[in-house]
């Protein structure tokens, strides 16, 4: 069964919904059954390489609310965060462009599915967990050494376009695709906006491990998109 998900590396419900999947995907015992293609998207394409707000005042600000009210949303998507065992300071976050950090994955794909995932994971962690500024060159390069890359290809990589068009080419599909917010879905025949409870994750992979049919909707889930981060029917 073929899994595509659209996803970026500063988006919490990404991060949470992504580990509630693969915890799904363990559950069902489907880790055998299941291929995962992870696409590119930036939720803040016009973000510069370095914060402008704090996470607080930057959703008061966005959403017209007090900071009191700010810092009560934040701190209850953090909480979502640490509830599936994640390092998530939400509040102390660094908002910038990850289209550098996106190329970076791309490049860490190329060298097989195990090596990208692993670059994925650092990049979720330096991000939420250590609360680094991933449009920093020099952080780039120290995470993707973490992961054991060759600096050399790193440099060529951060020093020019490279892998610019496989990121661009994503988010045109997402694009056509109708998907402007993220984390988003196809799972077999379901299309899934934003992070389902891993339950929810574990009953449509059941079902597809089961059947076959044509694309469909699933629930909606907890997403972020240019007007920020949403709960489902709220």
């Amino acid at each position: 069964m073929k899994i595509t998900y659209w996803t970026d590396f500063s988006c919490p419900y990404c991060y949470i919904g992504d580990t509630r999947l693969r915890k799904a995907i363990e559950s069902v015992g489907a880790e055998d059954s299941v291929e995962m293609e992870m696409k590119s998207f930036q939720l803040t394409p016009q973000a510069g390489p370095k914060p402008r707000n704090s996470m607080v005042a930057g959703m008061a600000k966005h959403y017209g609310m007090s900071l009191e009210e700010a810092r009560e949303k934040v701190d209850r998507i953090s909480a979502e965060g640490q509830a599936e065992g994640l390092r998530f300071r939400y509040a102390d976050v660094q908002s910038c462009n990850t289209f550098d950090a996106h190329r970076l994955s791309k490049m860490a794909f190329s060298h097989g599915k195990e090596s990208g995932e692993k670059m994925n994971e650092k990049l979720f962690e330096a991000f939420f967990g250590d609360c680094e500024l991933i449009a920093d060159h020099s952080v780039l390069r120290r995470l993707a050494a973490e992961c054991g890359f060759d600096c050399e290809e790193v440099d060529e990589v951060l020093s020019s376009d490279k892998y610019a068009r496989e990121v661009m080419n994503d988010e045109l599909e997402a694009d056509s695709c109708g998907i402007y917010a993220v984390p988003f879905y196809i799972i077999g025949r379901y299309g899934v906006p934003g992070a389902l409870s891993e339950q929810d994750f574990a009953e449509l992979l059941r079902q597809e491990l089961k059947e076959s049919g044509e694309f469909a909707k699933a629930p909606e889930g907890s997403s972020c998109g240019p007007d920020g981060c949403v709960l489902p029917g709220k």
